[in-house]
């Protein structure tokens, strides 16, 4: 049979949830083409381009470090699978298989694998979940000041001293976690 990755897609993916997909996939597999891992289309041919798109995500490795593609398709088939062999993509499949469940993409996965053979896996999602954690704290912080200069543009009676100290609280706070790079879930 051999070392293969299962998955069941969730029902009614929303588009916010598949924009946070996206952009994991898209940092993650950035990272591990950093890192000397050639990502290509679902073919594994050299010359081709991974397919990410508001409907798709696929990819394989390359050439020699290809096996099957991995595939998620908005539109497809509930249940999926991709076989890697334990080759140098694997890593980019495990760790989108926990952002999809994670970010509503998916409502399950199972993997051949246990232990030792996910280590990488996890180390990449937790580095890219951190990277897209944050880059979604700046969008928070872009809303708190939206609202700010709303409130005191209509020099609204809510606005006290209370409500002030509140948001500048909160932006504080988001600016602490931000310089510490500290992890909240």
């Amino acid at each position: 049979m051999g070392y293969t990755h299962y998955w069941d897609k969730a029902e009614n993916i929303t588009d916010e949830a598949w924009a946070l997909f996206l952009t994991f996939v898209k940092k993650a597999m950035t990272d591990q083409q950093k890192a000397g891992v050639e990502i290509v289309g679902g073919l594994g041919e050299v010359g081709t381009s991974p397919e990410l798109t508001d409907r798709v995500v696929c990819f394989n490795g390359c050439g020699d470090e290809s096996h099957e593609g991995f595939l998620i398709d908005r539109d497809d088939d509930k249940w999926s699978f991709c076989k890697t062999a334990r080759k140098e993509y694997d890593t980019l499949v495990f760790a989108c298989l926990l952002a999809g469940k994670k970010y509503g993409v998916l409502s399950g996965w199972g993997s051949d694998g246990s232990g030792d053979d996910h280590t990488e896996g996890k180390k990449l999602y937790r580095k890219i979940s951190r990277a897209v954690k944050l880059e979604n704290l700046d969008n928070d912080v872009d809303e708190l000041s939206k609202i700010e200069q709303k409130l005191i543009a209509r020099k609204s009676p809510i606005m006290d001293g209370e409500d002030a100290f509140f948001i500048e609280g909160v932006k504080e706070t988001i600016e602490a976690l931000r310089k510490y790079n500290i992890k909240f879930y």
